[in-house]
């Protein structure tokens, strides 16, 4: 079993939504995984890096969101769509490798 931890999550859910979860509170990966496929019907979820740099800042249209963690450490994750990029994605394995148009 693993040792609660405050954690940062992202995640795909069956109609292909990506979420991003930030527990702000410690938790385990047990209940990482659980909350993630019960409450939230994720079919794949990793975890990220956790701990005190744990933080989220969203920009979305006219919605600005931040969850900070008492640890300054910046790390981005921009998402677009294979669409958006002009790229075509290949799928297998678990993996998704984008193919140049």
């Amino acid at each position: 079993k693993s040792t609660p931890a405050i954690r940062t999550a992202i995640g795909i859910d069956g109609e292909g939504n990506v979420k991003v979860l930030v527990a702000r509170l410690p938790i385990t990966l047990e209940l990482l995984a659980g909350f993630g496929k019960e409450k939230l019907s994720l079919q794949h979820l990793m975890n990220l890096d956790g701990g005190s740099s744990t933080q989220l800042f969203l920009h979305s249209g006219e919605e600005v969101r931040l969850t900070a963690g008492p640890v300054a450490v910046g790390v981005g994750l921009y998402l677009r769509s294979a669409v958006d990029s002009g790229q075509e994605t290949i799928k297998g394995g678990g993996d998704s490798t984008p193919k140049a148009p």
